[in-house]
């Protein structure tokens, strides 16, 4: 989630803006179309079931692959997104896919929301594509922001994903139901009056929001024409629907879980990731490793210390259940208290690098 975030939600502060938007018409979402094909995974694409070509960008390891990444991007981002990532494990043998997804990046119908089921069954399709491609390597999923809510999904719903593990950097689960009523409902109004009405970017900036504190990122960020830079009220709408329903999902994490999330995150608010702890909490599920950088961003692998970030993803890649080296690792609970700015409960696993 680069140029465009949740935090977008801060544009809506009044319902007034509407008058100063030049666009209407109807809602538009371009769902996946009935199978007419059995799913290809070519070298820099893959063809969905119905056709649909979605680019794929892969970086290969110096020496002989070990295990495999799909990275999945967030919103307004695409699949080069984890080029960061690529060299942040430069000395990994470590192979990494990343595809853009539907309406990002290079893909048809760029900025038309595809809708949650969509995506998730894209998600699905590559997962199985890959490992097919790679049957004797571990295959993890790698997904940042809006990719985060895509992977929570899929991890969740039946049926189970054939995958070895999964690390969500910074997870959109910033669902209606923990934005302020006057975002809730700027947006409800202009999803009905200006569903094609486009927010620019520049929006967010003029509000303070950073995703990373490295101005070469931002600069970067602004001069790459697959980066989307606008949005339509509708896919902010998609948008908002996806991330709660991440944050609602019944959690039942099979494969070991990592949950990356920077304390100075102004995209995906603490109130956001409070609310999917508690959840977490009240289910009494399977918990996932929670690891919290306080100097970190948004862009957890694209910040002036994301050193940090890559090494304790090295480790953990090497292995799941052993001591990071760099970031603050929490329980739920203790993350909940954290985030929220509670009184801490007493530590358990909640050391450094443990």
């Amino acid at each position: 989630m680069n140029t465009w975030s949740p935090g977008v939600g801060g544009v809506l502060l009044t319902v007034l803006m509407v008058l100063a938007l030049s666009a209407c018409g109807r809602i538009q979402v371009q769902s996946a179309g009935a199978p007419i094909i059995q799913p290809v995974l070519a070298d820099d694409h893959a063809r969905m079931a119905d056709g649909y070509r979605l680019p794929l960008h892969r970086w290969e390891p110096r020496e002989v692959s070990e295990a495999v990444i799909l990275g999945v991007h967030g919103f307004g981002d695409y699949g080069n997104a984890f080029a960061a990532l690529n060299t942040l494990l430069d000395s990994e043998s470590v192979t990494i896919y990343a595809y853009d997804q539907r309406g990002f990046g290079a893909t048809d119908g760029q900025g038309i929301w595809p809708g949650g089921d969509t995506l998730v069954g894209d998600l699905r399709t590559l997962a199985t594509l890959l490992r097919g491609r790679h049957p004797d390597l571990p295959l993890y999923l790698v997904a940042e922001s809006m990719g985060g809510a895509v992977a929570l999904r899929a991890i969740t719903e039946a049926p189970g994903l054939d995958i070895d593990g999964v690390i969500l950097l910074a997870p959109a689960v910033w669902g209606a139901r923990v934005m302020p009523w006057y975002q809730r409902l700027g947006l409800w109004l202009l999803l009905r009056i200006a569903p094609g009405a486009m927010f620019s970017g520049d929006a967010v900036a003029h509000l303070g929001i950073r995703m990373t504190d490295d101005p070469d990122v931002l600069e970067a960020l602004r001069n790459d024409p697959l980066v989307q830079s606008r949005a339509r009220v509708d896919t902010l709408h998609g948008l908002t629907s996806l991330m709660g329903e991440a944050l609602d999902h019944p959690p039942g994490f099979a494969q070991p879980t990592l949950v990356l999330y920077g304390l100075n995150d102004q995209v995906v608010p603490p109130s956001a990731v409070c609310a999917w702890f508690e959840h977490l909490l009240k289910l009494g599920a399977e918990q996932p490793r929670i690891v919290l950088y306080p100097e970190g961003f948004h862009l957890l692998t694209r910040y002036r210390q994301a050193a940090n970030t890559g090494a304790d993803i090295a480790a953990w890649l090497d292995d799941p259940g052993s001591d990071l080296v760099v970031g603050e690792v929490v329980s739920v609970e203790e993350g909940k208290a954290r985030v929220c700015g509670l009184p801490s409960p007493t530590r358990g696993s909640g050391e450094r690098g443990k």
